[in-house]
């Protein structure tokens, strides 16, 4: 009997023992299992968050770069706007022109007024579509939709070839031309080149080349190109700032705004185009900004950074204005305060008594 006890307690013993090793066992598994889960549900939540964070990176290279194309339509608008008014004074009053006026005339109408194309297709690697969020895809395209098409039109734009066109038909007239300096005004440059320039037999030449039909040809193709653009940047690029203003509201955490203000140029203490002195912002936004500076005689202009993507001059109807790649401001010696509204498009320099 008592042998029989022993027997019977030693299975007891041996099947609880598998039993638990059963249990045992599938605790581990299910804990195995649940560690897989977790990982790859970090895992998951990593490339997540990388794939947003590239977004987020792509997005604001990209914002930048749609930020400047919309400052440079507003450029080429007003110098569109001021190239059609001189191909309206040479057709209507071109009686009434001096003559040694009308070559520097006609070099300003070989100016596309366009910057080159940034290289900025690597920035579209970042701006990645997403099955989850038809929120973003609808933004990512938006985005690579509007700086292509300025890109397009740009391309179109220069391909027409005219930019040496008026170049060419003075010098089969033997009239001498000057080159158009880079940072130079449209109206500064007509100004020095008429101050400059009075060759013999001019008015005779220049008779004779406003009533050239290859010419007359040349200057009515010019003419509808400025206006094409002018409707351009009327439908298409004077919508940049509410784009903007679109992506801002989807990332409403990023900070775009300009983080400095910088004035350069041959007036300054550096008497040079590379070193910059910092502006002080005086606005809440990042719109207005202001700097107590000694000047000599020369030039200045306003940029965000040595990488040249916004800088800022004068304008092209009127001096007083600021204008995004325009000719550089001319300045008299003096100690100015000055100030910048890159939101409002003004300058001033007031001058003023040193501390």
């Amino acid at each position: 009997m008592i042998s029989f006890l022993r027997k019977l307690r030693h299975r007891f013993l041996q099947q609880n023992r598998l039993t638990q090793y059963i249990i045992y066992a599938l605790g581990e598994i299910i804990l195995v299992v649940i560690g897989i889960l977790i990982a790859l549900q970090v895992n998951n939540w990593n490339v997540e968050r990388i794939k947003n964070e590239r977004f987020l990176f792509g997005l604001k290279e990209l914002y930048k770069e749609i930020e400047a194309t919309y400052y440079q339509q507003k450029s080429i608008y007003e110098k569109s706007r001021y190239q059609l008014a001189l191909i309206d004074s040479l057709m209507l009053y071109k009686d009434e022109i001096p003559a040694n006026r009308i070559p520097a005339m006609l070099l300003v109408l070989d100016q596309s007024g366009m910057v080159e194309d940034h290289e900025n297709n690597w920035i579209n690697q970042f701006i990645e579509f997403d099955p989850a969020s038809p929120e973003k895809n609808e933004l990512a395209k938006g985005v690579i939709k509007y700086q292509n098409s300025y890109n397009s039109y740009s391309h179109s734009i220069t391909s027409v070839k005219m930019e040496y066109a008026m170049l060419n038909h003075l010098k089969r007239y033997n009239i001498p031309v000057y080159p158009f300096p880079t940072g130079t005004s449209y109206e500064r440059f007509i100004f020095t080149y008429t101050q400059l320039f009075n060759p013999p037999n001019l008015k005779a030449k220049i008779d004779a080349l406003l009533q050239d039909d290859a010419f007359l040809a040349d200057l009515i193709t010019i003419q509808e190109i400025k206006k094409t653009i002018g409707r351009f940047v009327e439908t298409v690029g004077l919508n940049g700032e509410s784009f903007l203003d679109y992506i801002s509201t989807f990332t409403p955490n990023t900070d775009y705004s300009f983080k400095n203000i910088e004035i350069i140029g041959s007036a300054t203490e550096f008497k040079n185009f590379g070193d910059a002195i910092p502006m002080q912002k005086v606005s809440k936004d990042d719109s207005t900004w202001e700097v107590d500076l000694p000047l000599e005689d020369g030039e200045i202009k306003f940029r965000t950074g040595a990488d040249w993507l916004f800088d800022w001059d004068r304008g092209e109807f009127d001096e007083k204005t600021l204008l995004f790649k325009g000719g550089n401001i001319s300045v008299k010696k003096g100690y100015y305060r000055i100030r910048v509204n890159i939101k409002e498009d003004t300058y001033s320099l007031s001058p003023t008594n040193p501390n």
